[in-house]
């Protein structure tokens, strides 16, 4: 996961917010795992340097109303 973060929102200029969306469904998701929480810690780091705290907040409760397989969708539409 934070590979895939680093090379794809980090770096990718105005995608932090969207970063912190699916953070936040990856963390609230019914089938996340303790490898998750961990892996997600320093994601969150570097949002928290990235974004002001009202924004990731409030990106990060978005994710949670996220639908995974439309946002899996989403991701291997704008990979293609």
């Amino acid at each position: 996961m934070d590979t895939y973060y680093n090379r794809h929102f980090m770096g990718s200029g105005g995608k932090s917010e969207m970063a912190a969306e699916l953070l936040g469904l990856a963390l609230t998701h019914p089938a996340k795992s303790v490898m998750t929480k961990r892996e997600a810690g320093p994601i969150l780091e570097m949002l928290r340097d990235t974004l002001p705290a009202d924004q990731l907040e409030a990106a990060l409760e978005r994710g949670k109303q996220l639908d995974l397989e439309q946002m899996v969708a989403q991701i291997l539409e704008e990979q293609s």
